[in-house]
């Protein structure tokens, strides 16, 4: 395990959580508005933070396992 970079594994468990928070968050809004409901956060926004933190991962991921 690198102390400065992530592995292969590593990016890849946090990509998968990542991905599957954006789903749950983005069903959440669509139900909320669904329903009435004023929500802080627009449908898209937690596709757009997903997007960036992948990205990030990505940037932090050791050379050869990264996108």
């Amino acid at each position: 395990m690198s102390r400065n970079k992530f592995n292969g594994f590593e990016k890849w468990v946090i990509d998968e959580a990542v991905t599957e928070w954006v789903r749950l968050a983005e069903n959440e809004t669509i139900k909320a508005e669904q329903n009435g409901r004023r929500l802080i956060f627009a449908s898209g926004y937690f596709e757009m933070v997903g997007k960036d933190l992948l990205d990030k991962v990505n940037s932090m991921t050791i050379k050869e396992c990264a996108d």
